[in-house]
């Protein structure tokens, strides 16, 4: 009998006009949404591959200590199309250097300007949004619309038991709400292997599995809501109103509401206090320098041609030895005193990630009482795009600077000429005459050769085969579920409570 039930309750779900608006609603945002997303991981894909190559490239081609800055880059992960979480908003590249400790990240986004323009959607907000609401639709009117139309009393006079009814309530929804979820997962995995067609590995489809389990109990949690709502009203109009309050509720005023409240309750300094405070840091540390240099003996200018390179780095070639003393004094002091200042600036950033943490997690605590907040939560830490996977990268980042530096020590790198020029130590110094070289075409015929032969001397470029390459090893499976397993047992109790409270409600309802 409970099978035949569950039967009816299907048919006459699938047959409402709610049912398939919202199917035919959840299939063209989960369509949109899968093609972007595709789309936009194949460009990263393409990039991450470009930068990896690029980095090779210009590791062959390195000639001073100075030049020697990588980029760090994080693959992306194909499961954003799930859930693209904060992988829009936080960069997925870092370019290492001695100057500063890495804090943010670049790189990211579309590519597409046209796309740019349309808001997307990634599969969860679908699942939030259109199916939370089928979920809550569904379920309004299963106690109090069949007590109007007598159908419930009918049903209890043939001595069909309340918690056969209510089974086949539950089941029968959850089954009706599981074929749009599934056919959402599937196009946006079809959609997924059109466009980016590398595959996903036995780690991912695990995710992913987990990503399905997690949307349907928090399909259940809405069912069950309507379910209660359904059991504590007698009319099915007050029930489908309540409906859209807590609908609104969960899904867009508590998340958004949260932030608010947590900024409130945890102070963080502005950005612009922030950047006043390096920007002081910096110029204390440019007024060291300046001192430094002028307590030097004079420099000669003239007699040295300088090359801008990486970054700004200087490339100094054919220049006198005093020049060559003068500048080795300058950049040691000038790159111990950068050293020393990017951990006082990163003691300042790092206090602020801290106290953003704190905000973060003070949101989080508002935000719990939402099925639709603790959904999206767990599926980003699944999907690997919270901000807790993009703060690994970002350690990772910080790793390799230190591994890098200590690269470049073990070398004195940071101490010796060849910091700031390949040229060398017998290099014969190019002189000229400062009042003729403007005009005298024979001595600009001559330098710029000597620095074309200096350019072509492969010998001149440094060997850095056994430098550290930058390696990030994201979240395992079960790191990320170690993360989630605090909102996954609190959704989950919520459906084992809200279920108990539908059985009790349902049991003291009056059918009449």
């Amino acid at each position: 009998m409970l099978r035949e039930s569950i039967q009816k309750e299907i048919r006459q779900h699938l047959l409402t006009t709610r049912f398939v608006t919202c199917l035919a609603l959840s299939l063209l945002l989960v369509v949109f949404g899968a093609l972007v997303g595709s789309q936009e991981h194949r460009q990263r894909l393409e990039e991450h591959g470009k930068l990896a190559s690029v980095e090779r490239e210009k590791l062959s081609d390195i000639r001073v200590y100075s030049h020697i800055k990588p980029v760090a880059s994080r693959k992306p992960t194909p499961l954003a199309v799930f859930n693209r979480g904060h992988s829009d908003r936080v960069g997925s590249s870092v370019a290492i250097s001695h100057r500063s400790v890495p804090f943010l990240a670049t790189g990211g986004g579309l590519e597409n300007e046209l796309l740019t323009l349309f808001p997307t959607f990634d599969l969860i907000d679908v699942v939030c949004y259109v199916l939370g609401l089928l979920a809550l639709l569904l379920s309004f009117d299963a106690i109090s619309g069949e007590r109007e139309n007598g159908t419930l009393r009918l049903i209890m006079a043939n001595a069909v038991s309340r918690g056969r009814i209510a089974w086949a309530k539950y089941l029968s929804g959850i089954i009706t709400l599981f074929i749009p979820l599934l056919l959402g997962f599937l196009v946006a995995l079809l959609l997924l292997n059109i466009y980016s067609p590398i595959g996903l590995t036995g780690e991912e489809w695990l995710r992913v599995l987990l990503i399905v389990a997690t949307a349907v109990l928090y399909l259940s949690a809405m069912y069950l809501v309507g379910l209660c709502l359904s059991a504590l009203t007698r009319r099915s109009s007050t029930a489908l109103m309540i409906s859209m309050l807590v609908w609104l509720m969960f899904v867009l005023v508590i998340p958004n509401l949260s932030g608010f409240l947590a900024s409130q309750a945890v102070e963080v300094e502005t950005t612009r206090s922030l950047q006043l405070k390096k920007a002081s840091l910096e110029e204390e540390a440019a007024h060291l320098v300046s001192q430094y240099e002028s307590g030097l003996p004079p420099s000669q200018v003239m007699g040295d041609l300088s090359i801008y390179g990486v970054d700004g780095e200087v490339l100094v070639r054919l220049g006198r030895p005093e020049r060559y003393a003068w500048l080795n004094d300058s950049y040691t002091y000038l790159n111990r005193t950068e050293l020393r200042y990017a951990d006082r600036i990163w003691d300042i950033r790092r206090d602020h990630l801290h106290r953003l943490a704190r905000q973060s997690a003070r949101a989080y605590d508002f935000s719990g009482i939402s099925p639709a907040f603790m959904a999206d939560a767990i599926t980003q830490k699944l999907a690997g795009t919270s901000l807790e996977d993009h703060e690994d990268f970002m350690e990772a980042t910080r790793t390799y600077r230190g591994e890098i530096i200590s690269y470049i020590e073990a070398r004195g790198g940071f101490d010796t000429r060849r910091w700031f020029t390949d040229d060398p130590p017998d290099q014969k110094a190019l002189v000229l005459d400062p009042e003729t070289f403007d005009r005298n075409r024979m001595d600009m015929e001559r330098a710029w050769a000597m620095l074309a032969a200096a350019e072509q001397d492969r010998s001149r470029i440094l060997n850095l085969s056994d430098m550290p390459w930058f390696r990030f090893y994201p979240a395992t499976v079960f790191e990320s579920v170690g993360r989630a397993s605090g909102d996954l047992a609190s959704l989950a109790g919520l459906n084992i409570f809200l279920f108990v409270f539908f059985l009790w409600a349902f049991s003291r309802y009056d059918c009449r």
